[in-house]
C-alpha cells in the first residue's frame, strides 16, 4: 500500500511540474519573458511546490498528532487528523504562494 502512495505522489508531482513548465514555456514562446527568466521561474516555482508540499505534510502531521492525542475513538481521531492536516496545508500553501509570488514576477 505504501509503494502505491509513493508512486501516486510522484505521478501527481510529475503532472504538476509539466503544467508549471507549460505555463512558463508559453510565456517564453510568446516573447513575454527571456530564456533566463523562463528557467528561473520554472525552477523557483517547482521548488516552491515541493517545499510547500513537504512543509504542509510535516506540519499537518505534527499538529494532528498533538491535537488528537486525547481522542480515544479511532474514527473521530481519523476525521480530526484529516481536517487538521487539510487546514494546516491550506495555511502553508497560502503563505508560500504569497512569498513565492514576489520572486516569480514576469
Amino acid at each position: 500500500m505504501s509503494s502505491f502512495i509513493v508512486l501516486l505522489t510522484i505521478a501527481v508531482f510529475a503532472v504538476t511540474v509539466m503544467f508549471v513548465f507549460m505555463k512558463w514555456f508559453r510565456n517564453y514562446r510568446k516573447g513575454k519573458i527571456t530564456r533566463g527568466v523562463f528557467m528561473r521561474n520554472f525552477f523557483l516555482e517547482t521548488f516552491g511546490i515541493l517545499f510547500a508540499t513537504t512543509l504542509a505534510g510535516l506540519l499537518g502531521r505534527y499538529i494532528a498528532e498533538v491535537v488528537t492525542a486525547q481522542i480515544t475513538d479511532d474514527i473521530a481521531r481519523l476525521i480530526a487528523s484529516i481536517l487538521i492536516g487539510f487546514l494546516a496545508g491550506i495555511c502553508v500553501v497560502f503563505s508560500v504562494k504569497r512569498t513565492w509570488g514576489r520572486l516569480l514576477k514576469a
